[in-house]
């Protein structure tokens, strides 16, 4: 028997089978286990409520039809575009400390370096956090806050990079929901019902990010399956609109079993299936990492909310 490895195989199938049939193909397989989100755009109230859905990176992007598909995506690129320029000038610096210090290159490190890099070629927003968090640790370990301290010595403003992001990243604002994956589409069905007779709450949301989940699943995951991203204008200046918001959601989230897997790092967690969040929490590792955090987020609500946010009467 020939042994062939899976990514040769896919390599001799694009090159022997035409692109129509390959796309045939993709639809027959899309057709057969639909992900959550193509699934639920099968259902007219669905198509009535929003444009058609966007693929980013592991969410399908909902954007309710009386907002701009274009207009909130280039939104969120402007927004992320100074956050993404700083990673990667801290990525740049730690290579260049890494060079100079081969001693520190142990095989470990040199992967989270090629991880973290790779993370940002592929326009991953922020993913490489966690390579970036395991470089640090490696150095840390062997250097105490050595590092840190040149850090400071050779690129003082990188910290103030990190700090003075525009007001649409620091505020953004999300209700992260942990619902099954089998129970996300009648979720996300009672959502749109909500909104459609309220008018007043429809103007709150933003967009919702539906995970790229499997509806045949009940697995729970350790991120949340549905994201409604809220309009911070409009939540800021109606104190009441994010309470409302919770308290509806109260309903229908008590009707699933308590998440096992919910993730309550820096976010407000008000209910056992869901949490608030006011900011990406990557951008809040690097600031932790920086040690900055305090500097943007309010330590007095778990770095849940930002400094002096409007959110509050």
């Amino acid at each position: 028997m020939i042994n062939v490895s899976r990514r040769a195989f896919k390599q001799w199938a694009q090159r022997q089978i035409p692109s129509s049939a390959r796309a045939l193909l993709r639809w027959l397989r899309s057709a057969l286990n639909p992900q959550a989100a193509e699934l639920a755009w099968r259902n007219r109230r669905i198509r009535q409520f929003f444009n058609l859905p966007q693929t980013n990176n592991y969410v399908h992007v909902f954007i309710p039809a009386h907002r701009g598909t274009r207009e909130v995506l280039s939104g969120v690129h402007r927004a992320a575009q100074p956050l993404n320029e700083a990673d990667s000038r801290f990525y740049s610096y730690c290579k260049a400390y890494a060079q100079e210090h081969p001693e520190l290159m142990c095989r470990e490190a040199l992967q989270a370096l090629i991880d973290w890099r790779a993370m940002q070629n592929s326009g991953a927003f922020l993913e490489g956090a966690a390579s970036m968090e395991t470089l640090l640790d490696l150095w840390e370990s062997k250097l105490g806050h050595a590092f840190y301290q040149q850090l400071q010595k050779d690129a003082p403003n990188l910290q103030e990079a990190f700090v003075q992001m525009p007001p649409s990243l620091i505020h953004v604002l999300r209700l992260n929901l942990y619902v099954p994956p089998n129970l996300v589409v009648s979720f996300l069905l009672r959502i749109v019902g909500f909104l459609q007779n309220d008018t007043s709450m429809a103007s709150l949301v933003e967009r919702i990010d539906v995970a790229r989940v499997s509806p045949r699943s009940s697995t729970e995951h350790t991120f949340p399956t549905l994201i409604i991203y809220l309009d911070f204008d409009y939540a800021s200046a109606h104190a009441s609109a994010l309470d409302f918001m919770k308290s509806w959601l109260r309903e229908p989230l008590s009707q699933l079993s308590p998440s096992q897997a919910l993730n309550t790092e820096f976010a407000d967690h008000w209910h056992r299936s869901a949490t608030v969040t006011e900011g990406f929490r990557l951008y809040k590792r690097y600031l932790r990492r920086l040690g900055c955090l305090s500097r943007v987020y309010d330590p007095k609500r778990d770095f849940a909310y930002a400094l002096n946010s409007n959110l509050f009467e």
